[in-house]
């Protein structure tokens, strides 16, 4: 069948960018991509075969994309390379729709014009790569296969191929591709995770550059409500610096903002440490302890909210007290906390 793809792509007319076959684990998988110009319309056609397949089995699993801005055209053309994957005989000339392009000598691409980022998107779930390719060229690149190379097996899973490729990507252009991992053990920030990126450039040569994340910071880590008493609470408060934010409120005694306040805790994905209502001289304080952790880079995050005001009528004062391990995070935390709270 790959074979037979590759002869498809070549009658038509394409020029070849992509021709490879790997074989693992007894699975079979071949690739041949191509590009061209429409006769027809003089804009950029291209096509992309993947075959896959089991030793020992008869037949294979094959898939077509074909890329035109024409829509009349993607469908014509994927009907022929249909025809000839599957036997069907066509007449030598009803195929060829596309001739390969004319390029100049002198458009090659340096691999200082394409450049990869890569940062982390964590979820309660999974852990999603983004790989960022730029064309900062004067000139098209094709054939652009991003694949992941390298992660913590041991402790992850594909959630998905970790392969994708886009036929083409013009001047000036980017493309975002995800990569999703899901944990199924322990894993922090120091275990590698990269990508390679390949394509090629108008004069054929094949490039290929390797990207990995941007160190990741605690504000994007999902939290844990992580368990603890109040002593070991007071101890983690005595390592953490902290930041506080003041609030009048006009319109909920104590007791209410006592209750919201417990509400944001579980809402914000804090363990309740501790939470009592006290009243002394008509003075009525309610206070509230949260404490968790991030999922993956494992540092801790405190919260208290003290509410006072009078033991009978309507508003009260409020105090928000934010802990860390790191810094960066307590001033997004305290106006976490005041949105959730809704004041």
């Amino acid at each position: 069948m790959l074979d037979q793809a590759r002869q498809a792509v070549r009658r038509i007319g394409l020029h070849c960018a992509v021709d490879e076959r790997t074989a693992e684990d007894g699975h079979v998988r071949g690739r041949v991509a191509g590009y061209g110009t429409s006769e027809a319309t003089g804009k950029g056609v291209a096509v992309d075969v993947t075959v896959n397949s089991l030793f020992g089995l008869f037949g294979s699993l094959c898939l077509v994309d074909v890329y035109s801005e024409d829509g009349t055209e993607r469908r014509l053309l994927n009907d022929r390379i249909q025809a000839m994957l599957t036997g069907v005989a066509l007449p030598d000339e009803s195929h060829r729709a596309v001739r390969q392009p004319q390029r100049p000598r002198d458009t090659g691409v340096t691999d200082q014009e394409v450049a990869a980022y890569g940062r982390l998107e964590l979820t309660d779930e999974s852990v999603q790569f983004v790989v960022d390719v730029m064309n900062k060229s004067d000139g098209p690149i094709y054939a652009v296969r991003v694949r992941l190379i390298a992660y913590p097996s041991d402790a992850m899973k594909l959630a998905s191929t970790g392969d994708a490729t886009v036929s083409r990507m013009g001047a000036g252009s980017k493309h975002e591709t995800l990569l999703e991992l899901v944990p199924t053990g322990e894993w922090t920030m120091t275990d590698k995770i990269v990508a390679q990126v390949s394509y090629t450039d108008a004069t054929e040569e094949l490039h290929t550059l390797e990207v990995s994340p941007t160190p990741l910071v605690e504000v994007q880590d999902p939290r844990v409500p992580e368990p603890i008493d109040t002593a070991e609470f007071e101890k983690n408060l005595s390592r953490m610096n902290n930041g506080e934010l003041s609030l009048s409120i006009g319109n909920l005694t104590v007791a209410d903002m006592h209750e919201r306040a417990r509400a944001m805790l579980s809402s914000l994905k804090f363990h309740e440490v501790s939470a009592n209502i006290r009243s002394a001289e008509g003075l009525l304080m309610g206070e509230l302890n949260g404490w968790t952790r991030g999922r993956y880079l494992k540092k801790g995050v405190a919260v208290s909210v003290v509410t006072y005001g009078q033991e009978q009528g309507i508003g009260c004062s409020c105090r928000i007290v934010v802990y860390a391990d790191d810094d960066k995070v307590i001033l997004p935390v305290i106006e976490e906390v005041r949105a959730a709270l809704k004041v």
